[in-house]
């Protein structure tokens, strides 16, 4: 789905798509990735990580032929790479690739993909629903999100709070490195579709939290960016 966010009256469109693992078929790898990326999949130590990693880079490069309306054979001079803190980075010689972020997550049913705008900074995360709510996330948040927690325990749950926390993260490049009351989240606002949450610390960024049926599903932009209704795809 191609979205478009409006802030301080520039347009930004990001593409945000969900893939099912199990319908991935990795023999499409042939087609879409770059000679670096088959390289690169030929040192993976495990089977699973080779696997799990074919199909991140299928989904992503799929991702791409949609949003920047590329032919199949083009996606073959586009790279992903990681950075110094293992973030995902695009290498391309077209140019219009040079401006292009990617956050990606995934769980053992779901890989969940984001290109946008690096004027315009996002992050995604995916979680995993439990049915005791996860209790081992409880190291991961301060007193006071506990409270906030329990006190909506018919709207919030740590899964949901971690699952901001991580996209957040991604954003700032750090992952959950930092000292835990750094993401600390003070707030929420319910809407009809999905739940905003808020930072204590980073007032600049919310996140939009939608309630899958298995899965919370994270997305954090500019909290003064305006998503628009348009929905291309």
């Amino acid at each position: 789905m191609i979205e478009s966010y409006i802030n301080d009256g520039q347009l930004f469109r990001s593409c945000i798509r969900f893939f099912d693992m199990d319908s991935i078929e990795v023999s499409l790898e042939e087609g879409l990735l770059s000679e670096e990326e088959k390289e690169t999949l030929q040192k993976k130590k495990t089977e699973k990580s080779l696997i799990r990693s074919k199909k991140s880079l299928i989904c992503t490069k799929l991702t791409i032929k949609d949003f920047c309306l590329l032919d199949t054979h083009e996606l073959q001079d586009i790279t992903m790479v990681k950075g110094v803190f293992g973030q995902p980075l695009l290498s391309s010689n077209r140019s219009f690739i040079s401006n292009l972020g990617v956050s990606l997550s995934y769980t053992n049913n779901t890989i969940g993909i984001l290109l946008f705008d690096l004027r315009h900074p996002m992050g995604l995360d995916i979680e995993l629903k439990t049915v005791e709510d996860a209790p081992f996330l409880r190291d991961f948040f301060t007193e006071d999100e506990l409270k906030l927690i329990q006190m909506n325990k018919d709207i919030l749950t740590k899964e949901m709070f971690f699952s901001a926390k991580e996209s957040l993260s991604k954003i700032l490049k750090t992952g959950l490195t930092s000292p835990l009351c750094i993401y600390e989240i003070s707030n929420f606002k319910v809407t009809d579709t999905s739940i905003f949450l808020y930072f204590k610390n980073f007032t600049q960024y919310h996140t939009e939290v939608t309630n899958n049926e298995y899965e919370f599903r994270s997305i954090t932009f500019p909290i003064n960016s305006k998503k628009l209704k348009e929905c291309i795809k």
